[in-house]
């Protein structure tokens, strides 16, 4: 019983660290750390992971290539943001992108 516990907690604690697309206690840059810091930015990337992956997954070989470009180049534009405000923007436009639409809590 207290084997299974500690699994639990021990899930959790991994589950809690990683909510964004990466383990939050591995963000090294000014935006992962940004993300990481601000609870909206963190739905937004897990929103955009879901949606990137459900969308690679349906795609032929061609466009799943295809999107992994796009989304190296939208990476490198992510990360010439500043602050919250500018990361939250592209995020609502990727997403929007790629036929989701952004969900509001």
């Amino acid at each position: 019983m207290m084997r299974q516990l500690s699994a639990i907690v021990m899930f959790f604690s991994v589950a809690s660290a990683m909510s964004a697309g990466f383990d939050c206690g591995d963000a090294s840059t000014r935006v992962e750390k940004l993300i990481c810091a601000d609870p909206e930015l963190e739905r937004l990337d897990e929103q955009l992971t879901l949606l990137y992956s459900r969308t690679k997954y349906h795609a032929s070989p061609y466009g799943a290539e295809q999107l992994t470009k796009q989304q190296r180049i939208w990476l490198r534009m992510r990360d010439r943001c500043r602050n919250s405000e500018c990361v939250a923007s592209v995020y609502r436009e990727r997403i929007e992108h790629l036929g989701g639409s952004v969900e509001q809590r």
